[in-house]
């Protein structure tokens, strides 16, 4: 009797639970659910099924705030990495990211990886705003200072960018990338002597990630720092996921300073590793007055561009002359 009456009172509970959450809820709390945890967080076997198991957790109900937004930021770094058109299709990035804010509203990690998206899309008042809602809730830290620079340098806010980075330099010594936004903005303040010593502050700073080598060498180059600017564009082809474009500066800054063997074996590298093609130097020699036909846009043709004795000798002539540059419209 005792029995029956312990098996009622279980089938109301049961009966409770499934009306006040609901099937899904009741299975998402019965769910042991450390595997997706860990395809999603830690090993799985290929993206796919790391976004797969992040999609589980992220819709089954057994996980809200900080670990919903931890997961919705997992996710969307997945797919952001992947750059698989059908993840992206399927989850799209900032989707993800407005989604974690609401789980979590009160993570600064959640505002700083939003404004580090809009700022990837070039939304630099959108990226200040997100970087704004970040410092208001980790005031001291310096980082966020500097993406918020970066970020109203980008939406023409010069002072205001000047201010946010010079705390940000002061608050991380050694950091190059916000030594080089200062930089920049310096630049763009009209500025030279400020932007001069930023950029050579940048320049001895060891570890330097490559896409701030490569604003280093930009920099230096078009200030006639040629040498700095060859170093600088030589530690972006060191680095294994480095662009053609690292080569066509280093090309130049070799020839400005008049080491045309040099930059010729740097166009060489470049044809050998597939990054700047022949199609692609050719539109160069053409756009200075080296060769004489038309500019091939479409990218199949320009992988399809041959060696020719002819292009063999102006891209001769032009290293002898010292690699000039196409004239500016």
């Amino acid at each position: 009797m005792a029995f029956r009456r312990h098996q009622h009172f279980v089938l109301l509970a049961a009966t409770a639970a499934l009306a006040a959450f609901g099937p899904a809820a009741v299975h998402a709390q019965t769910i042991d659910w450390a595997a997706q945890r860990q395809a999603c967080f830690g090993v799985a076997e290929s993206d796919r099924a790391a976004v797969a198991a992040c999609t589980d957790l992220i819709q089954s109900g057994a996980i809200a705030g900080a670990d919903l937004a931890d997961a919705l930021l997992r996710r969307a770094a997945i797919v952001a990495q992947t750059a698989s058109p059908l993840l992206a299709f399927d989850h799209p990035t900032e989707d993800d990211l407005l989604a974690a804010a609401a789980a979590d509203p009160g993570s600064a990690e959640v505002w700083r990886q939003l404004g580090l998206w809009q700022l990837g899309q070039n939304q630099g008042g959108a990226a200040a705003a997100h970087f704004t809602r970040a410092l208001e809730i980790a005031p001291d830290d310096a980082d966020l200072y500097g993406l918020r620079g970066r970020a109203l340098l980008l939406d023409g806010a010069i002072d205001a960018a000047l201010a946010d980075l010079a705390l940000a330099v002061a608050g991380t010594p050694g950091n190059a990338a916000h030594l080089t936004q200062l930089g920049l903005a310096h630049a763009a303040g009209g500025n030279e002597p400020g932007a001069i010593a930023a950029f050579e502050a940048a320049l001895t700073i060891a570890d330097r990630a490559p896409e701030v080598s490569a604003l280093l060498a930009e920099a230096m180059f078009q200030r006639g720092h040629y040498a700095e600017a060859l170093a600088a564009y030589r530690e972006v082809l060191d680095h294994p996921d480095h662009t053609g474009t690292a080569h066509l500066g280093a090309a130049l800054s070799a020839c400005a300073l008049g080491r045309a063997e040099e930059a010729g074996a740097t166009i060489a590298q470049s044809l050998d590793r597939l990054l700047f093609t022949l199609g692609d130097w050719r539109n160069m020699l053409l756009a200075t007055g080296y060769l004489e036909g038309a500019v091939v846009t479409d990218p199949a043709a320009v992988s399809a561009v041959e060696q020719t004795p002819e292009f063999d000798a102006a891209l001769t002539r032009w290293l002898d002359d010292g690699c000039p540059t196409p004239p500016k419209d």
